[in-house]
């Protein structure tokens, strides 16, 4: 397990960012996305061996007042009146790509009911899905695949207007994910030049 310090220091490091580009820039930025999960190893290995995410961190947090389930974990006073349940008990696993210090998050809650945590079917006319750029959709669709982790909606379609070739999977527990593969800027550049001459 990595330890706290390396939360702060991606939050020291997202607080200067965003004080050094206030006077220029909105009173928000984008700091990462969590997802609750019910199989954190098997969501785990989707992440990492299929999308190609790498994991910085492996913490266990319990509320200071909850039942002590693991003797490494980190006690937080307030966790429960933060999140507004009583006695969490929670593994969380940061994600990071190229581009973000920590950007995705998964969670898996234990000592809830079955039924606590509130899960909706998810669709492509839906807000449930998170989305990523990746090197390359082939490598990303041939590893779902060959890994049985998760399924791919539809083969990979090019998309010049958005810059890219994109594709969507359903990761192991359902969720939607949306993949980007960039055009690279030659080729961009090479598309530009053929538009203005015809």
């Amino acid at each position: 397990m990595k330890c706290p310090a390396f939360l702060a220091s991606c939050v020291a490091a997202l607080a200067l960012s965003t004080s050094a580009a206030r006077a220029e820039s909105p009173p928000a930025d984008f700091w990462h996305a969590g997802l609750v999960v019910a199989d954190l190893d098997t969501m785990d290995a989707f992440y990492t061996r299929v999308v190609g995410l790498t994991r910085v961190t492996d913490l266990r947090i319990e509320d200071a007042s909850a039942p002590h389930r693991w003797d490494d974990a980190m006690r937080v006073a307030a966790l429960d009146v933060l999140l507004d349940i009583t006695g969490t008990q929670v593994e969380v696993r940061h994600y990071q790509g190229p581009g973000a210090p920590m950007a995705f998050e998964l969670l898996k809650y234990h000592g809830r009911p079955a039924g606590s945590v509130e899960r909706t079917i998810t669709s492509p006319l839906g807000l449930t899905h998170v989305g990523f750029t990746v090197d390359s959709l082939d490598r990303v669709v041939e590893a779902c695949r060959r890994e049985g982790l998760g399924s791919v909606v539809s083969e990979p379609q090019a998309l010049p207007d958005f810059g890219g070739r994109f594709v969507f999977l359903r990761d192991p527990e359902g969720n939607y994910v949306e993949l980007m593969e960039p055009v690279p800027a030659e080729a961009e550049a090479e598309a530009e030049a053929e538009a203005e001459d015809e």
